[in-house]
């Protein structure tokens, strides 16, 4: 059942490449609401075995380009239905000991 507003998922879990300095995590979102969602990005954290945040960074996703009434121009938006791809590039540490990842997806209402 498709929500009201805007509900953006991830499609699958991301692609992971790590390398000793940062981790880039890819993939895809669609929204399954019925507004369009504006301005999506992605976030990926990096934990520690205590729990401890080891790095967190974010990217917008490759969306549609829209022109808002304010004349604000995007091409972060997904209009309902829709899919757009992210590339998150996380650096971390050296030598540090990632042991979980938490991921989110955060976007705007905006006409």
């Amino acid at each position: 059942i498709a929500s009201i507003g805007a509900d953006v998922v991830f499609t699958s879990e991301p692609e992971e490449k790590i390398n000793a300095n940062y981790h880039i995590y890819s993939g895809t979102v669609q929204n399954k609401g019925l507004e369009t969602a504006s301005f999506v990005r992605v976030i990926f954290k990096l934990w520690s075995s205590e729990t401890d945040l080891i790095a967190i960074d974010s990217s917008f996703i490759d969306g549609n380009q829209i022109v808002y009434h304010s004349g604000i121009n995007t091409d972060t938006a997904l209009k309902a239905g829709e899919s757009g791809e992210y590339v998150v590039n996380v650096k971390t540490p050296v030598n540090s000991s990632v042991q979980y990842i938490t991921r989110d997806i955060h976007w705007e209402i905006y006409k």
